[in-house]
């Protein structure tokens, strides 16, 4: 008799407990910018931007402002205008999340159309990344991915005033990590 009261309690706990769901997140983010201006090449990075990838549906949005394309070590390549200060800048799009998460191998590499807009300049811009997914433990669960992403801007079609006087081929790299959690 106390072994089937022991069981209906644990039961009865058991049931009261919420369910474990999973919940993805999106850690450790940094861009990378590459431009040429008179045929030197400058390299600006940020560890500073917002990266979210809902892993439920893909959409995937980064933000970041145009004060990081500054570069301290050469302030006269920066065209500061006082208008565009400030400006924030959302690189968004639709990821092939099934894919991801259901990734078998360690590499796999996609190709993704992001749109870069900026409603102050009127600005809608669609690059093209390459997207290399590693998923570092094909043992176990699995749920780490690294996320690496290049794409280019040509300026001469976006015309991004950050980049005024540079050469039109802009380089955005951004890499960042995700991964499951259970609650």
């Amino acid at each position: 008799m106390r072994t089937f009261i022991f069981i209906l309690l644990i039961s009865f706990f058991t049931s009261m407990a919420p369910a474990q769901t999973t919940r993805y997140q999106t850690y450790t983010a940094v861009m990378k910018i590459i431009a040429t201006k008179n045929g030197q090449q400058f390299e600006w990075e940020n560890k500073n931007i917002s990266v979210v990838l809902d892993y439920k549906n893909g959409d995937f949005t980064c933000r970041l402002v145009n004060t990081d394309f500054y570069d301290a070590a050469h302030p006269e390549n920066f065209v500061s205008d006082t208008i565009h200060d400030q400006l924030e800048y959302t690189l968004s799009g639709i990821f092939p999340v099934r894919e991801i998460i259901n990734q078998k191998n360690i590499n796999r590499d996609y190709k993704v159309e992001l749109q870069l807009t900026n409603p102050e300049l009127m600005l809608n811009y669609t690059i093209l990344f390459d997207i290399t997914i590693m998923r570092p433990n094909t043992g176990g669960d699995g749920n780490y991915r690294v996320f690496r992403m290049e794409g280019k801007i040509y300026n001469d079609k976006a015309d991004i005033p950050a980049f005024s006087g540079f050469d039109d081929e802009i380089t955005l790299r951004l890499a960042f990590n995700g991964y499951a959690v259970m609650n």
